[in-house]
This record gives C-alpha cells, structure tokens and sequence, in this order.
C-alpha cells in the first residue's frame, strides 16, 4: 500500500517509483541516503523569441565552454521561445529547491566575459522568469528493484544534465519495463529482466554525465573542451524497443 502526503492511499500489485532524484520510494526501498550536492549551480530561463537577439537566432542552438562553467541555448516549441541554461561550479551552495528566484544581474555578472551576443541573451531575460539551483546527485544503486517495488527515471539513477540524458534514459526505462511485463509470467520475473537490462545501461550513462561536467569545464588535463556528447558516444544506437531482455533468476532483485 502507498501512502500519501495529502493522506490519500493506493492499493497495487506492484510500485513503480518515479518521483525523481529526491525519491521517497527508494529511500524507504535502500535508506534515505543523503542526496549529494554536485558543486554546480543551474541557471535556467525562458525568452521569448521576439526578445533575443538578431545575432542569437542564426544559429538558435550554440554552447559555450569555460573554466568551471558553460552556457548554452536552443529554441522550444516550435522555435517560439529560447531555452536558456547556465551550469558553473559553486562550492559554497546549500539551498534546496527546483525554483530559487535568480536575478539577471546576477546571472549577467556571473557570465560577463561571455561572447557578447550571448551576454545580450541573458539581458534579455524577463524579469520574474529567471531561476537557479543546485545540482543534486546520487552514487548508482546496485539494484533497482525489491519484491514488488522498483524505480525508473531519476529515482533510480539520478541524471545530472550535461549529456542531456536525463528524460531519454527515463523513456528508455519505461519502454523496456512494459517490454517486461509483456515477456515475463509474474511480476519477480519482470522486475528481474527489467532490472538486469537497464542497471548496467543506465549507470554507466549517470556516470558518464558526471565525466562530461569535468570535460566541458576544464577539470581535465585536456582544458576546456566540448567533452564527448551523446551522439559520439554512441548513446543513441541503444533501442530500447529491440534491445535483448536479459533473465535473470526471480531472486535475483530483491532483498531478504
């Protein structure tokens, strides 16, 4: 049984966690671990695209890389509005939550070398719709699943942004689960070709996220660099709707 904040409970034969990187499914499945804070802060906005600049909109997507930093845009829907990001390192962070008010000032001070187009962007962003936070990470679970209760998505494998694989191995969770539960005849077997397909796949992407920070922000002996994107790697040959399910013995994913 599931019980809510709000006071509501659910009944089901099986739990699928996907609440996120603070997921309270796997902290009552493994420990309420604590979440580590990555020493990158996230700035985030939306423009409007009769708000950016001439210089900006040809090409809409670029990246730009730093020491200790990067930035990037690219337009959303249908080319409407520009989605700007900005991730740098900042040891001293502590504050939670998804939404922390930012001011384009200081987003502007923080980037002001930036090729001046760019910085033109970020003093284009509205005021009010400008957000920051900080980054947030886990170490890779050893297993996902525990009898009738398992995780897809960040809850399982927390995906900091920097290969921007976070929604795409979360989609890919899914669809090899569903893939499980049409093979298997019980729900241990499932979980198991679930679990044994996704692990190694999953956490090794997670991990490679956490390389491509250091690569793009010069925390390597090569410097500053555009790191090895997802598409070098190789990431985007996996199909999930192909991919072998690999079985396992019913035990294999629980916990006695």
């Amino acid at each position: 049984m599931a019980r809510f904040t709000n006071g509501k409970t659910f009944k089901s034969d099986v739990l699928i966690g996907c609440d996120g990187n603070a997921s309270k499914v796997r902290a009552c499945l493994f420990g309420d671990e604590a979440v580590n804070y990555t020493g990158q802060v996230a700035f985030r906005a939306l423009v409007p695209m009769a708000n950016v600049p001439d210089s900006i909109k040809d090409p809409p997507f670029a990246m730009f890389v730093g020491t200790n930093r990067y930035f990037l845009h690219y337009p959303l829907r249908h080319r409407t509005i520009m989605n700007v990001i900005g991730v740098g390192r900042e040891p001293r962070w502590q504050e939670e939550g998804w939404r922390i008010p930012a001011t384009v000032e200081e987003f502007a001070n923080l980037y002001s070398d930036l090729y001046p187009p760019a910085l033109q962007l970020i003093r284009a962003i509205l005021p009010g719709t400008l957000f920051k936070w900080g980054l947030r990470d886990r170490e890779p679970l050893l297993q996902y699943c525990k009898e009738r209760v398992t995780m897809l998505g960040d809850a399982a494998h927390p995906m900091t942004p920097f290969l921007g694989q976070g929604a795409c191995i979360a989609i890919e969770d899914a669809m090899v689960l569903a893939r499980a539960f049409a093979a298997a005849s019980t729900f241990a077997q499932a979980f198991s070709m679930y679990e044994n397909t996704r692990k190694g796949r999953a956490n090794s992407v997670q991990l490679a996220s956490r390389r491509q920070a250091d690569e793009i922000q010069g925390a390597t002996p090569r410097g500053e660099n555009p790191g090895t994107d997802a598409l070098e790697r190789g990431l985007y040959a996996y199909n999930p709707v192909t991919v072998p399910l690999t079985r396992a013995s019913e035990t294999h994913s629980t916990i006695n």
